[in-house]
């Protein structure tokens, strides 16, 4: 007999890897009111494969059934980065926030969504952000073409008189027709919940011969801040119907150059962030040559903001820039051929609103662009740069301060001179086309893609079919904020796009993965790390950590300063060091602990230049070494230490990988803790084993565990509330206890299934079996509300590794419910419940699948 969970109706589910199978039966499931597992489907869907927004609302759906509110919340967001403009997804989100009494700024929430979202929502968010009744008025308005839409909320009379100011003209609008006004006391006082008196939604002409218009309240005060003049633009088509309808909104062009010298243009669209975009252009006004050697053009994509509109508008008026408006919004790709469009012989260069260039990059941005005659388009490294960043390979990074970006870029011009690694596509933050490519392609945008990402990609692959090339400037190093022009709605615009850009370049993917597995610009970023480090890192401590798990070894250093047993804290900047596998070939991975410039310093090193490693450590100033064991340090870090008169401690946090006990852990360190000065045990079995071998000087233990087990035996539950299974690794180790779990329990006939809260070496294998549920990977943060969410009868903690500190175990202590897990190390502290199981280190798979299937017959 299968339980509810694992029901013989998805036995052929179980093993199957499709991601829509799961998706199916989970609806199936939920339709059918059977929520546990209609979760435990969409959740593996979730977890274990790349979900689509429709996975993310399922499951938001069947969490709100379950009563998991914040859970659904979470879901509904990342469900509208992937499709932002699904506006029944984005009322369902605020519904959601609205009901759960979120602390959100429910005011900045109603100032967008007066224009396209349901109004019942609108009623209710805007009730939320004003319930207080403190503020007397709010309101906002918007073109459609060129029509004012003017929508109202007042407390206080039910007759206003709003003035409409333009140009020199004013105008009195009262809005004393009742069809434009709401009673409270009728219908509107539910939707409103009393915030507001009285609303009022109409339409108006735009003012002949005005420029901008603004409404104000009876006091004076602005409803909202003005509107600025519509301007009728072309499409692509007819271009320069577009020039002409924009010509009021230029400035003339600058003098015509000499021949000798080929011009530039700087095209820069512009949509929101005031702060960014004035930063950009004011960065890029900086750069000699102006009007000489290069020009710039702005184009306003109907920007929401009127600041940003009207400090366009100074500049253009000022001479410094050409500035081309549009009267309703045209994406990323229509900003650009609109701009185009006035270029027609000059070199192009695309430069996102949210980036700051520094000092000297466009001579080095062009001499990179006619290196050769065959490159069309240039890239330069970035903080956010995609294929091109820097220092996070393909990640992104904080924007840097502006000394430091001015550093790293002078750096890479010293270090990278000349530089230029071919790419697979361009990166359009900032984009360097050459004239003669542009004129071969003919336009720069596609009529396969929307609004703003991948058509870059698309005009630097039909480049390539035009036998040009796409390379990286590696001596210019660029910042991009990342993302500000359209916020959160980026992830599902890349996705919308992606997929178009590969039905039509299929070679794409492959030709990517390539780059990022040999990664060409590797050797281009070292080279700016090794010359920046004598300027910028300053550290008295390092930390060389031999863990197994070095993402858990880091965490771990993360929460050092809040753990016992260190005398000194660590200071703000601090090196790491840990070893990487990268194939057979063995690496040291020299980080940079706290941000420099708010930018993280990370540099690889074979594990065999020791020499190169002591020459960092020795300019950095370092003076105390923390060996964060893990297996024994290699000698030469001891030597290093040795050198550099470094202070060592030692903090013992596992056993090497060999030890089966801790007396063979003692062993195996012997080295290290004759040399250590403080030594630090990661727990309080491992102090007491130090003291036992005369170890001196030992401290308090890093971690101590606070187990809060259930304070009576626990309710009992149906027979098939499953057993969590939460693995710390997808070793084979842990594979092979819930292997002999789940036949032991098969054999015994028993109903309970097991729920793998988790990844494990052979996820498919294990559910085949039948019992066996594999959610996916999750974040230990959420073990507790999933054994809660499935009514877990138990936790078992399968693995054997001889941890002595780890800051996931203290998470495992917390969860209330009994737990089994073998009492060794710090595992020793977790099992020590009424009703929790303490198993034997020496217990074979067999023998401990036994035990735990008697612990759950008596829980």
């Amino acid at each position: 007999m299968r339980s509810p969970l694992l029901s013989s109706r998805h036995s052929l589910l179980l093993g199957s890897s499709s991601r829509s199978d799961f998706a199916l039966h989970a609806l199936d499931a939920y339709q059918r009111g059977d929520h546990i597992r209609a979760l435990a489907l969409i959740d593996r869907c979730c977890r274990a494969f790349v979900p689509d927004a429709e996975h993310y609302r399922l499951r938001a759906a069947i969490n709100e059934a379950l009563g998991a509110v914040d859970a659904a919340e979470r879901d509904l967001a990342s469900a509208l980065k992937l499709t932002p403009d699904d506006l029944a997804l984005r009322a369902h989100w605020l519904r959601v926030l609205i009901d759960k009494e979120s602390e959100r700024d429910f005011a900045a929430l109603a100032a967008g969504i007066f224009r396209d979202d349901r109004a019942d929502i609108h009623a209710a968010v805007v009730a939320r952000a004003f319930a207080a009744g403190e503020t007397p008025h709010t309101g906002r308005h918007w073109l459609d073409g060129e029509t004012i839409v003017l929508h109202c909320l007042w407390r206080g009379e039910k007759t206003i008189a709003l003035t409409l100011r333009y140009g020199d003209g004013r105008k009195d609008s009262r809005a004393d027709n009742q069809e434009h006004l709401i009673d409270v006391s009728g219908q509107a006082a539910e939707n409103y919940k009393g915030a507001f008196d009285y609303s009022m939604r109409t339409s108006l002409p735009w003012p002949d011969g005005a420029d901008r218009c603004a409404f104000f309240w009876p006091s004076g005060e602005a409803v909202a801040p003005p509107i600025l003049r519509p301007v009728v633009e072309g499409k692509r088509g007819d271009a320069r119907e577009t020039t002409a309808a924009i010509a009021a909104e230029a400035t003339p062009r600058p003098p015509r150059r000499a021949k000798r010298e080929a011009p530039v243009t700087v095209l820069i669209p512009a949509y929101r962030n005031l702060p960014a975009t004035r930063d950009c252009i004011e960065a890029v006004l900086r750069e000699p040559g102006h009007g000489k050697r290069y020009d710039v053009i702005v184009v306003d994509d109907a920007s929401p903001e009127p600041e940003l509109s009207a400090y366009l508008r100074d500049l253009s008026a000022a001479g410094k820039i050409r500035l081309l408006a549009h009267a309703r919004n045209m994406g990323f790709i229509g900003a650009v051929e609109t701009g185009l469009a006035e270029t027609t012989t000059s070199d192009v260069i695309l430069l996102n609103a949210d980036t700051v260039v520094p000092t000297g990059w466009l001579k080095r941005l062009r001499a990179a662009a006619y290196a050769a005659d065959n490159i069309g388009t240039v890239t330069p490294l970035s903080n956010n740069g995609d294929l091109t960043s820097y220092p996070v390979p393909f990640g992104e990074a904080p924007m840097p301060e502006p000394d430091y970006l001015a550093l790293i870029d002078a750096t890479a011009a010293r270090v990278n001179a000349g530089g230029i690694v071919d790419l697979p596509s361009g990166i359009g933050f900032c984009f360097y086309i050459r004239r003669t490519c542009l004129r071969a392609l003919g336009f720069f945008g596609s009529d396969f893609l929307t609004h703003g990402y991948f058509e870059d990609v698309d005009f630097c692959l039909r480049a390539e079919e035009k036998g040009f090339r796409n390379v990286c400037a590696t001596d210019v190093v660029v910042g991009h904020l990342g993302s500000a022009s359209y916020l959160d709605a980026k992830r599902g615009l890349v996705l919308r796009n992606q997929a178009e850009t590969l039905r039509r370049f299929p070679d794409l993917r492959r030709h990517t993965t390539w780059f990022m597995e040999t990664d060409p610009l590797a050797t281009a970023r070292h080279r700016i790390t090794e010359g920046l480090w004598p300027d910028v890192v300053r550290a008295h401590t390092a930390v060389v950590s031999t863990c197994v798990d070095t993402a858990a070894g880091e965490e771990l250093l993360r929460n050092l300063q809040e753990l016992q047993g260190l005398e000194e804290p660590l200071e703000e900047a601090w090196i790491h060091i840990a070893p990487e596998e990268h194939g057979a070939v063995t690496t040291l991975a020299v980080k940079v602990m706290g941000m420099v410039g708010r930018l993280p310093i990370a540099l690889p090193l074979p594990a065999s230049e020791s020499g190169r490693l002591e020459a960092l450590l020795r300019t950095a100033g370092v003076k105390r070494i923390i060996v964060l064991a893990g297996e024994a340090p290699s000698p030469d870090v001891l030597a290093i230490a040795e050198r550099l008169k470094a202070e060592v401690d030692a903090v013992l946090v596992e056993a090497p990988q060999t030890a089966g006990d801790l007396d063979t852990a003692l062993t195996a360190w012997s080295d290290l803790l004759a040399r250590a000065g403080p030594i630090v045990p990661g727990c309080a079995a491992l102090r007491d084993a130090l003291a036992a071998h005369g170890r001196e000087p030992v401290h308090a233990p890093l971690m101590t565990l606070e187990r809060a087990p259930p304070a009576s035996r626990p309710a009992a539950g149906r027979p098939d509330d499953p057993l969590a299974i939460v693995p710390l690794d997808d070793g084979p180790a842990a594979f092979a206890l819930v292997r002999a779990l789940a036949l032991k329990l098969n054999q015994a006939g028993r109903d309970t299934p097991l729920l793998v809260v988790g990844e494990t070496l052979d996820d498919a294998a294990l559910m085949r079996l039948g019992n066996v549920f594999v959610l996916g990977k999750v974040d230990p943060q959420e073990w507790s509300a999933i054994v809660a969410t499935y009514r877990s009868a138990g936790v078992v903690v399968p693995s054997r590794r001889l941890l002595l500190a780890d800051s996931r175990i203290s998470i495992l202590a917390g969860l209330p419910a009994p737990i089994a897990a073998f009492s060794q190390g710090l595992f020793a502290e977790l099992a020590t419940g009424p009703y929790d199981l303490a198993l034997p280190p020496d217990a074979g798979d067999e023998a401990a699948a036994a035990a735990i299937g008697t612990w759950l017959a008596h829980l």
